[in-house]
């Protein structure tokens, strides 16, 4: 049995709605879960209950989002000033606790240029680490013209997008008599249906470095990009697509889902995450834990997928560089690189996790969220002072001369 223990557990998927905003989302919840739905409220406001598991040791840290939607009017909106004050806010949280709470930006990822230019303010101001937005928006599709701007954002900017699913309205009514199981599946249904979209809808054609994460909920839509295939309108296959562009949580880990999900994606693109405190029955770590080791799952890979932001330092293959593959650095959170004379034909640090080291920017985050533990820029060598240089965006930066590097994260 694996040692959960030992496990560097990241929560990806985490919810928190400070007190200062109002949840509404009760309001149009069915009648029979109104009463969940107001001891929900109390939950999501309660900081002290969002670190609680941080501080007792079951959590390294939690990737935490404030959701716009939870908070909607009777329209389904949220007034943009609301929505750059949910950002403000999660960037204080997360400078509360370095290391411990990570931000993603919330933005009305269907309101065009407006979504777009909060993003990129929350990502390069506040230093957000991702964008959360909704997968539709009533009869629209993330493939939309409207959602656009933000995923083209996110893109340049190399940061992951997590497309979180939305209760349709028809299908949620339908389904409110089958309980939490069947507003599930409502919800489930639309994720899987943006996945769709952002294949056929040729958004990671366009958009080849555009990384987004779903939840376990969309597995339906991941089996069927994957079965019909033959059917894609892709030249390249949605296979493969899947596992350049696509990441999916384990949110209710099942040994045979999480095995699919390995299977489908790789290891390298399953993330730990439970939907925290909308579910909350310590799926990560235990649940995972035990779900990964009925699975089968190499111990290797359940430390990567329980840690799979987190990861550990790694060494990459700098002859990689050599030959020509681009380092990606990134705007927020890598500050130099440079040679290290100490560690000759390895490198000092690399993120995230040795099966997701970012070479041409394949990992999910552009660093890996452990590295504010590594050495501040003061203690590198003077030697690679002399070769540091800042990025001041997301240009690829090409180091084919390095015989030697050092990644030291900007503080």
């Amino acid at each position: 049995m694996t040692d959960t223990a030992a496990f560097r557990a990241i929560d990806f998927h985490s919810h928190h709605v400070p007190a200062r905003f109002e949840v509404t989302a009760g309001r149009t919840a069915p009648a029979n879960q109104q009463q969940r739905w107001q001891a929900l409220a109390q939950k999501l406001a309660d900081e002290a209950l969002l670190v609680k598991d941080i501080r007792d040791g079951t959590l390294s840290a939690r990737v935490v989002n404030i959701p716009a939607q939870l908070m909607a009017g009777a329209d389904g909106r949220v007034p943009h000033q609301t929505i750059v004050a949910i950002n403000d806010e999660v960037a204080a949280l997360a400078a509360r606790y370095p290391g411990k709470i990570y931000g993603f930006a919330s933005v009305d990822g269907f309101d065009g240029d407006v979504s777009a230019h909060e993003a990129e303010r929350a990502i390069r101001e506040l230093g957000l680490r991702g964008v959360f937005m909704d997968c539709a928006r009533g009869d629209i599709m993330i493939d939309a013209p409207q959602a656009r701007p933000t995923l083209e954002t996110a893109a340049r900017l190399n940061v992951p997008v997590f497309v979180h699913p939305v209760a349709p309205q028809a299908l949620t009514k339908q389904m409110a008599p089958y309980g939490v199981m069947g507003t599930l599946f409502a919800r489930g249904t639309t994720n899987s249906a943006s996945l769709i979209a952002l294949i056929e809808g040729g958004v990671f054609s366009q958009l080849p470095n555009l990384r987004v994460v779903v939840t376990a909920l969309a597995f339906g839509g991941l089996a069927m990009a994957t079965a019909l295939e033959s059917e894609s309108r892709l030249d390249t296959g949605t296979i493969a697509v899947l596992r350049r562009n696509v990441w999916i949580d384990t949110m209710w880990p099942h040994p045979a889902l999480i095995r699919a999900a390995v299977d489908l994606l790789g290891h390298e693109h399953v993330i730990a995450g439970s939907d925290w405190p909308i579910v909350d029955n310590d799926s990560v770590p235990g649940g995972l834990a035990q779900a990964m080791q009925r699975a089968g799952i190499p111990g290797d890979q359940q430390r990567a997928i329980v840690a799979a932001i987190a990861g550990s330092s790694c060494a990459f293959d700098v002859s990689k560089l050599e030959s020509g593959i681009d380092f990606l650095v990134h705007a927020n959170h890598i500050a130099a690189v440079g040679l290290d004379p100490q560690s000759p034909g390895r490198s000092k640090a690399c993120r995230p996790s040795t099966a997701r080291c970012p070479l041409a920017g394949r990992g999910l985050f552009g660093d890996d969220l452990a590295s504010t533990n590594s050495r501040p820029e003061s203690e590198v060598p003077p030697v690679a002072q002399a070769a540091v240089v800042r990025a001041c965006d997301n240009r690829p930066v090409s180091w084919r001369t390095a015989k030697r590097c050092l990644v030291v994260p900007w503080r």
